[in-house]
C-alpha cells in the first residue's frame, strides 16, 4: 500500500464504521434527533462571536457524519 492510499483506506474504514451505526433503523432515527437537536440552519447569533463559532461546531459534526455516510466503500 503506497502513502497514497493509507488515507484513502482510513476514511473508508470510518466511513464503513459510522454506517455500521448510522445505517440502520435507530441510527437514522438516532440522525434525526441529533439534526433535530443540533439544528444546522441556526448559524449565526447576532453580537455572539462565541455562539456563532459554537453553532457552526454543531453543524460541522454533522455535516462530517453526512460526508462519511456518503462514501462509498468501492470506489
Amino acid at each position: 500500500m503506497n502513502d497514497r492510499q493509507k488515507p484513502i483506506n482510513s476514511l473508508k474504514d470510518k466511513s464503513s464504521l459510522f454506517k455500521s451505526v448510522f445505517d440502520t433503523i435507530e441510527g437514522r432515527k438516532v440522525l434525526e434527533v441529533l439534526e433535530q437537536e443540533l439544528n444546522p440552519d441556526i448559524i449565526y447569533s447576532e453580537g455572539d462571536a462565541h455562539k456563532t463559532s459554537y453553532n457552526l461546531g454543531r453543524r460541522d459534526a454533522l455535516i462530517y457524519i453526512n460526508q462519511l455516510l456518503r462514501i462509498d466503500r468501492n470506489e
